[in-house]
């Protein structure tokens, strides 16, 4: 992990409207404090995460959303279980709007959650554990762009980095993806996110074409080992706070 970047967030946390928050949050908890998180979920919740078939799933989807009511609930004083969802076309999952311009976007792999929250801007997270892909070179010529492809056909690029370069620009993609919230209707071969500055917080814009038709931003997350992740913006952030959760 990178402790100088995720800090535990002090008692009075807060979100001024020029600021991102991302968080981390492990998905192994105690099995008290998974019993916790499961109380304050409603119970078409309780009932999704039952209808995984593998007890590692079912524990994911309790935190991921027991961990997601309670970080709003956070920002908004109230209670978690008082939050109420909407569900975009897509798929998208967004607050009620008398919760007002709270905005928040969730991805989880492997052992961790990411949450991104903004205040008054769409924003787009996506976090993938690095692991073997058979199909890599199958999977990139049909949802990268030319120049993207062109970065993994580099002859000096060993099969590690390939794999890590890969999931570089999959999280970006899916990133831009989660945060316009088209889903399928904007294909991940239709923009380019193949400039980088190999730094988090080196931004770079990404025009999404129709029916979107909208402007993002995108950088890469320093993140735990073995994961790459990144975040989209529809406006930049004057600053970004991470936080983790244990």
């Amino acid at each position: 992990m990178h402790p100088a970047i995720y800090q535990p967030p002090p008692p009075d946390w807060a979100l001024a409207v020029d600021e991102l928050h991302v968080w981390r949050v492990p998905t192994g908890p105690a099995e008290r404090e998974l019993e916790e998180l499961a109380e304050v979920l409603h119970p078409e919740e309780i009932a999704r995460a039952g209808r995984y078939h593998f007890e590692v799933d079912r524990r994911r989807s309790i935190v991921s959303r027991g961990w997601l009511r309670r970080l709003l609930a956070g920002y908004l004083g109230c209670a978690p279980k008082s939050l109420e969802f909407v569900v975009g076309p897509q798929g998208k999952l967004s607050l009620d709007r008398a919760a007002g311009e709270l905005e928040f976007n969730v991805s989880h792999s492997h052992e961790l959650v990411l949450y991104a929250v903004a205040c008054g801007s769409e924003v787009g997270i996506d976090v993938e554990h690095v692991r073997p892909l058979q199909d890599l070179r199958a999977v990139a010529r049909r949802n990268f762009t030319p120049s993207e492809n062109k970065l993994l056909t580099q002859s000096e690029l060993a099969p590690a980095r390939q794999l890590e370069e890969f999931f570089r620009l999959w999280t970006r993609k899916e990133a831009v993806i989660k945060g316009v919230g088209t889903g399928l209707a904007t294909p991940l071969a239709a923009f380019d996110v193949s400039s980088h500055g190999g730094v988090p917080e080196s931004w770079q814009r990404v025009e999404i074409p129709p029916p979107d038709t909208s402007s993002w931003l995108v950088t890469e997350l320093a993140i735990d080992s073995g994961y790459q992740a990144a975040l989209a913006t529809a406006r930049q952030p004057r600053t970004i706070r991470y936080w983790t959760i244990a």
